[in-house]
């Protein structure tokens, strides 16, 4: 008791010092209130819900990620304001809207986007390269609170605090990509994606009796920190980091980032209890022929698949949580399938991408999250 009043008072008096309200969501607030109003002359971004998103980033005793969330938005801000920077880590510059993304020997090798008109948002008029992307980007806050509603982890709290704060953490960088088009933007997007699927990696074998580096890691050799301090240090990047510095962190964090091996890893894991090992063996060799690089596929085959055989050879999964973890992988696999069918860099059908087909695709959606979530049982 002694030690939780006291970390408050620590907590509170280090806000006072530097001036900040631990509270305050300013900044935060007025940005996504600008992406309403860019949509709906007048309009502003739903308050009831954001207020259920302020409980839930204060959720688990965090008290850093609405301060970080609240200066990351006002730091874009100020990006904007000086025209990035001449002189990011690498010792190149990058300007907003600099980082073009479908040109040769561009830094940020994605696109091009089917859509591609800027927009101007708030009353600084911020140039946003793409108003939809950079406004879809928000949905990310829903995992955030999704995470926090779910009342079924059998994980530490600490591991679903950094689950929050990762998507947190993406919702702001992916919508600043896409909103910029500058390097330091740009490294959020593929980057946050491999720290979130490294969590639940991470998350997926935490209660297995084995602390080989390999099972945990994905590496040879044990990493220097693990996915929930990697999702810390982003957070408090926000708050104690210049903008430029962002990019650094991001590229140089200690963890999977091209994430062929993690997705195989949790595949694998998964199918491992659900089929018999032989099975399990099989299918994961011959899925990561198919579909990762040659080198990764190595990787999974001959060191991961060794150790994860010997960490689940003595688990029994009853017939019940076997049908239950089905269940949920089809549930997952319809809204991620669904998901590609839209991605025009995975599934190119170009016969969908017209004034026509999107609108239909919109109206699907909620159907088809509620067929995913019957049979999956996750809400």
């Amino acid at each position: 008791m002694f030690k939780l009043v006291f970390t408050g008072l620590v907590a509170a008096a280090s806000a006072v010092r530097s001036g900040t309200d631990p509270t305050d969501t300013t900044h935060m607030k007025q940005m996504l209130d600008d992406m309403a109003d860019y949509y709906k002359k007048g309009d502003v971004y739903d308050p009831k819900y954001f207020d259920t998103l302020k409980t839930c980033m204060a959720k688990y005793d965090d008290d850093i990620l609405i301060p970080s969330q609240n200066n990351a938005w006002k730091e874009m801000t100020a990006y904007w304001n000086t025209n990035g920077t001449s002189n990011d880590y690498m010792n190149k510059t990058d300007h907003w809207g600099g980082c073009t993304p479908f040109i040769n020997d561009t830094r940020c090798p994605v696109g091009p986007y089917l859509r591609n008109v800027s927009g101007e948002f708030g009353a600084n008029k911020m140039t946003i390269y793409e108003p939809c992307n950079y406004v879809s980007n928000v949905a990310y806050y829903r995992s955030a609170t999704r995470v926090c509603d779910y009342p079924d982890w059998s994980i530490s709290s600490e591991q679903i605090n950094a689950q929050k704060r990762g998507f947190a953490t993406l919702a702001m960088g992916s919508a600043m990509w896409h909103g910029s088009h500058t390097y330091v933007g740009y490294s959020f997007d593929n980057n946050m994606i491999a720290v979130i699927s490294y969590l639940a990696h991470q998350s997926s074998v935490s209660n297995l009796p084995s602390n080989s580096s390999i099972l945990h890691d994905l590496s040879l050799t044990p990493r220097s920190k693990n996915g929930v301090a990697v999702a810390e240090e982003l957070v408090n990047m926000f708050s104690e980091k210049e903008v430029p510095e962002w990019a650094e962190i991001l590229d140089t964090a200690d963890l999977p980032h091209v994430y062929f091996i993690t997705f195989a890893a949790l595949i694998a894991t998964g199918t491992s209890l659900v089929l018999p090992w032989t099975l399990t063996f099989y299918l994961i060799k011959f899925l990561a022929g198919v579909l990762i690089p040659k080198e990764d596929a190595a990787f999974v085959v001959d060191h991961y698949l060794p150790e994860l055989q010997d960490a689940v050879k003595n688990i029994v999964v009853s017939h019940d949580n076997q049908r239950s973890l089905v269940y949920r992988a089809i549930g997952m696999l319809i809204k991620i399938g669904y998901a590609f069918m839209w991605q025009e860099f995975f599934i190119p059908l170009k016969f969908l991408y017209n004034p026509i087909f999107l609108p239909i695709g919109a109206e699907l959606l909620p159907d088809l999250n509620d067929l995913s979530a019957r049979i999956s049982g996750v809400p």
